[in-house]
């Protein structure tokens, strides 16, 4: 009789520095935070202390597409994903697909901040680009494009429906003067869709 040896395919996730503390700032909803109100500097080397800081924070309800915050992640983690094909990278991108899904008001836009409705955080917000960075996003999902042919299929329809509500609350908010179709406020009112 031989011998047969069982060989183990252990594949060792790439591992990209950006992307791996992208994961650590995500939150458990899927949206990223936009810590003091600037945008992150992902090239910035965490502490041990940081990194436990940011592990505790995970539950904190303070994700945000302002100034590209989770739209930037998503685009990010995507593309590296692509070269890396650590899994890791692409699910994380995905709950935040589903982050932004789930952030979608009836109205079809998107508040400043998600689940944070307080203030003005509320309100569709065009300011800064935040509701269209969110409606590429979408586009990207829908049509597979800009690396986002890796994305879970199940989001497609998604994310073409969310498209369609988007639209849509972008000719329902814009402003009418003297009868007069005009131009779009920073943020329009959730329900009213007043500026």
């Amino acid at each position: 009789g031989g011998c047969s040896y069982g060989i183990s395919n252990i594949q060792v996730a790439v591992q990209d520095s950006v992307a791996e503390r992208m994961l650590l700032y995500q939150r458990n909803n899927g949206g990223w935070p936009q810590p003091g109100g600037d945008a992150i500097n992902y090239n910035l080397s965490l502490t041990a202390a940081q990194k436990a800081t940011l592990l505790s924070e995970k539950g904190k309800l303070d994700a945000t597409i302002d100034d590209k915050a989770t739209t930037r992640e998503i685009n990010t983690l995507v593309s590296t994903y692509k070269k890396t094909q650590n899994v890791a990278y692409l699910k994380a991108a995905e709950n935040g697909i589903n982050y932004l899904l789930t952030a979608q008001n009836a109205a079809g836009g998107w508040g400043q901040f998600f689940p944070d409705t307080s203030g003005y955080h509320k309100h569709i917000t065009y300011n800064d680009q935040a509701m269209m960075d969110v409606m590429w996003i979408m586009k990207y999902v829908s049509e597979s494009k800009n690396d986002f042919d890796a994305v879970d299929k199940n989001l497609i329809p998604k994310a073409k429906a969310a498209m369609v509500k988007g639209i849509s609350c972008i000719l329902k908010t814009q402003y009418v003067q003297k009868g007069k179709l005009t131009a779009w406020c920073a943020q329009h009112d959730r329900k009213t869709l007043l500026p």
